[in-house]
């Protein structure tokens, strides 16, 4: 009996996820030894490479078995709508066996990929008008030929189609191989001219192709919200009045939007500290104030009343609301202080404030002539005269607070130290004004800058020494400030020592200049010294003296006496030689000269 080879089944399925294909052999007999056949694999719409790896693989039989399988590795590519694809596998039949039915198999590969088309965004929101509003899919996943999707938006929302937008219906989007992972369609938003609430719409992905292969992802619905461009506010501006008792005040009503239809106001007041009750003012009962179209600022009028008890300032507070709810209210509340016939004035303490330029800053102050029953807050500006902002003054603005019941408010300023010495400088200063308030005299002050910079020159030494024969003596001054123009010094000589030096020995004052925008000088003090060729003087001494500073001066005395003498010839029997010697130089004081004979031997001759 001749043993036969053939393929357990002609027909393998395996998933693009699994990694790899198992194919068995079958022997019609065991054997009573090993076995090994050659299984070869090719491509069929699978390719090598890319779905498979083709090649070649063994199937061993051990001695006594039928079955030997081998495994070729399947590729996962993540492409989908590529289908099913398929490989073959053959073998080749040893010496002395023969090939059975199945001798070919088909491998299957399942595809597992599929491509999720989905909205990018939970919700969008456009002002209604806005031709770029749009809504976008997005494709995830690769695909190797076109997918498609389907958009409508016919379920109704509080946005009315026709109205506030044009429907889309089963509009199709398209995504290609290799193209954009993103696909916007442009929604149509009508600009209407009514004042409305924010209004949406629902949208829907209705259908994808083809399928199997192209699915929904999870957003596969969103909501499209439409923001009106008709919106209108309105507000008191200025939220603070101030009125004398007796007269009346405008309270002011700012709209920001328009629209085509009027807009409703409603203006009420309450008790602060004025009651309408004790006669203090006319309440206003939610009296209405109408905008029409183009409008944009309304008044009200307030009226007080002239009481007969003196007292002091009072305040109220007016409300607004709207009747329309789709109109917003930006500032609803503003204050009305009644003065007791007194107008409430504001001015600088006074007109000239003086600070040194070393105290840091300069305190200005503000005051008022009554006592208000608010908070109220003053803007204070600076500006350059003489001194320069940020040189000079930190040119920052500040404000000035009045708390409740205060008539004096006081704010810094900073003043810069600087090394120039210069004069006195000035700046000024000025606050800004407010609705009700009077502006009172000094309206403006001036703040004068004490210059700090004196300059107080010092030798760099305390001590210089100088040669007698060196008629130059270098020094320098340092004066520690910078001088905004060239300032002279003058070095004077003085506290010679000992008493009786000469004042020949020394000039007795020179002059020195600092350079404008400098603070140092140096120079050669050339004829300081005089070299007197006096001998055995001893080191003198003097004082130099500049401003405040002194050092001391000593002249090293370089005079040695000079003597000469002369040869002297003597008979033998002539008794004593006289040898003469001779002073060349003048001397301070007395020497003793010591002398010897030469090589001759003492006694001899």
């Amino acid at each position: 009996v001749v043993p036969s080879i053939s393929f357990s089944t002609e027909n393998v399925e395996v998933g693009e996820e699994d990694g790899s294909a198992e194919i068995c052999l079958d022997l019609s007999v065991p054997l009573s030894t090993d076995l090994q056949v050659v299984v070869s694999a090719s491509a069929g719409t699978a390719d090598s490479g890319s779905d498979f790896l083709a090649g070649t693989q063994t199937a061993s039989f051990t001695a006594g078995s039928t079955r030997a399988c081998v495994n070729f590795v399947i590729i996962d590519d993540d492409l989908a709508l590529e289908g099913n694809e398929i490989f073959t596998a053959t073998f080749e039949t040893p010496d002395g066996f023969i090939a059975e039915d199945p001798t070919t198999a088909t491998v299957t590969i399942i595809d597992n990929d599929v491509f999720t088309i989905e909205f990018t965004e939970d919700d969008y929101s456009y002002v209604e008008g806005d031709p770029n509003a749009r809504v976008c899919l997005e494709g995830i996943g690769q695909i190797v030929q076109p997918a498609t999707a389907t958009v409508s938006s016919l379920a109704q929302g509080t946005a009315t189609v026709g109205e506030d937008y044009v429907a889309l219906n089963s509009d199709q989007v398209e995504f290609t191989p290799n193209g954009e992972s993103t696909v916007c369609i442009s929604v149509s938003v009508t600009d209407d001219p009514f004042l409305e609430e924010v209004e949406s719409f629902p949208l829907t992905i209705d259908s994808v192709s083809p399928t199997p292969g192209v699915v929904t992802g999870s957003q596969s619905s969103t909501t499209f919200f439409i923001r009106d461009n008709d919106a209108v506010s309105v507000g008191f501006n200025p939220t603070e009045y101030m009125v004398v008792e007796g007269g009346s005040v405008q309270l002011t009503i700012e709209r920001i939007g328009d629209a085509q239809e009027p807009v409703a106001v409603l203006v009420t007041t309450t008790d602060g500290t004025a009651t309408a009750g004790e006669g203090d003012y006319t309440p206003l009962m939610q009296v209405q104030v109408t905008f029409n179209q183009g409008e944009s600022t309304k008044t009200v009028t307030l009226i007080t009343l002239d009481d007969v008890p003196a007292e002091g300032p009072e305040y109220l507070e007016a409300t607004l609301d709207v009747v329309d709810p789709r109109v917003t209210v930006s500032t609803a509340n503003a204050t009305v202080v009644i003065t007791d016939d007194v107008v409430p004035t504001i001015s600088f303490s006074t007109s000239n404030y003086v600070v040194g330029e070393g105290d840091g800053t300069v305190e200005v102050c503000l005051q008022l002539n009554v006592p208000l029953v608010a908070d109220i807050d003053f803007t204070v500006t600076a500006a350059s005269g003489t001194a320069t902002a940020d040189e000079d003054f930190v040119d920052e603005e500040q404000r000035a607070v009045f708390p409740i019941g205060e008539t004096r408010a006081c704010i810094d300023f900073k003043i810069t130290d600087d090394r120039l010495q210069e004069n006195d400088e000035i700046f000024t200063v000025a606050f800004s004004s407010r609705p009700g308030i009077t502006t009172g005299d000094p309206a403006t002050a001036t703040v004068t800058i004490i210059d700090n910079d004196d300059p107080e020159p010092e030798f760099d030494q305390t001590m210089y020494t100088v040669p007698e024969n060196n008629r130059t003596l270098p020094l320098c001054i340092d004066i520690g400030v910078l001088v905004s123009e060239a300032m002279e010094f003058t070095i004077t000589a003085s506290n010679k020592n000992p008493p009786e030096a000469q004042e020949a020995d020394f000039n007795p004052s020179t002059t020195i200049t600092v350079p404008a925008g400098g603070s140092m000088a140096c120079i050669d003090f050339t004829g300081l010294v005089v070299d007197d060729n006096i001998a055995l003087e001893g080191d003198q001494s003097f004082t130099i003296s500049v401003g405040g500073s002194t050092s001391m001066v000593v002249i090293v005395d370089d005079d040695i006496p000079l003597i000469e003498s002369g040869d002297v010839t003597i008979n033998e029997d002539g008794g004593i030689a006289v040898v003469n010697v001779r002073l060349l130089n003048e001397i301070e004081n007395d020497f003793v000269l010591d002398y010897s004979t030469g090589e001759v031997p003492d006694g001899a001759d």
